[in-house]
């Protein structure tokens, strides 16, 4: 049967609320609820890619992965079949946090997510097939993602840009150049799933486009880099940047081959987000609708059986 996979990057908030409002049951905080839903409606399995604090930026207190009681841990290892923790990102911003990552950096963040939702949570929970907030990430941090347990992770693709491109921001300019030791960082022209390229940072976990054109929708996985870790694009549509008539639209037309991934963002649920949007859970349930009414079938990433190609 083909099989999608839905994730949602930048996961925090729930986490503090559910620290702070301790609810009967985690369900009863409105985004877990949401997600509830679609599961029982649609059979929908999702994986929360999760940060390990707040980011000071969108201001309130600070709030990190070590607040969290472990009085749910029941309820989250009772619902684990269709919802999984995976690690994002430390935090929101900077952007590109792990294109220039050392080892031992990298082996530290990862670690210190996946041991507090082991603690929260338990060790059944959580996923060790892994999208990297902003994608891009160094070969010492890939080695470390391997070391600890990591089994894929997500790629880029896109034709290399030169080293002085004018469109490239700034910041993000800054971040490549900051503490680069590997010539695999570099500008490159990435696709948005609206279709549009921009101007972006590359890493190693970056794929040739004929390697890409052999993973895209299908079950393949790109192993035969020197660290034999395999990787594939795991998004072919993201909720947040279509409205649920453009997503009525564009997904028929990107359901095609063996897989597809189908991605969104947390913070567009909430109204106090400045871009807020009141039809979040619509268009995942759009978009559910449409892969149910195909006869796909919802998956875990760490039920996806990959072929690695060498």
């Amino acid at each position: 049967m083909n099989q999608y996979f839905f994730f949602i990057d930048d996961v925090i908030w729930p986490f503090r609320d559910l620290s702070r409002q301790r609810p009967a049951s985690i369900f009863d905080h409105p985004f877990l609820g949401m997600l509830k839903r679609m599961n029982r409606q649609y059979g929908l399995k999702t994986q929360l890619n999760i940060f390990f604090s707040t980011d000071p930026s969108y201001g309130g207190e600070d709030f990190d992965l070590t607040q969290i009681p472990d009085i749910y841990r029941e309820e989250f290892r009772a619902n684990a079949s269709w919802l999984r923790f995976a690690f994002h990102a430390e935090k929101e911003f900077p952007g590109y946090p792990y294109v220039n990552i050392s080892y031992d950096e990298m082996k530290a963040a990862y670690t210190r997510v996946r041991d507090e939702v082991y603690r929260f949570a338990g060790e059944e929970v959580f996923s060790h097939r892994v999208l990297i907030h902003y994608n891009a990430i160094s070969k010492a941090g890939c080695q470390a993602l391997r070391d600890c347990g990591v089994t894929l992770l997500s790629s880029t693709d896109g034709a290399d840009l030169p080293e002085d491109y004018a469109a490239l921001s700034p910041a993000a300019r800054e971040r490549m150049l900051a503490g680069r030791t590997e010539e695999t960082t570099r500008p490159y022209l990435k696709t948005r799933s609206s279709g549009e390229t921009i101007p972006a940072i590359r890493a190693y976990n970056h794929l040739s486009d004929d390697m890409a054109l052999r993973c895209d929708h299908s079950l393949c996985a790109w192993a035969g880099n020197d660290l034999h870790l395999p990787m594939k694009e795991f998004c072919h549509l993201l909720l947040n940047v279509h409205k649920p008539q453009e997503i009525e639209r564009l997904l028929p037309e990107r359901i095609t081959g063996d897989f597809i991934g189908i991605g969104d963002h947390e913070q567009y649920f909430y109204p106090d987000y400045a871009r807020y949007q009141p039809d979040y859970e619509q268009r995942i349930a759009a978009a559910c609708r449409i892969m149910q009414e195909k006869g796909w079938q919802s998956i875990r990433m760490d039920e996806l059986s990959f072929i690695p190609i060498v």
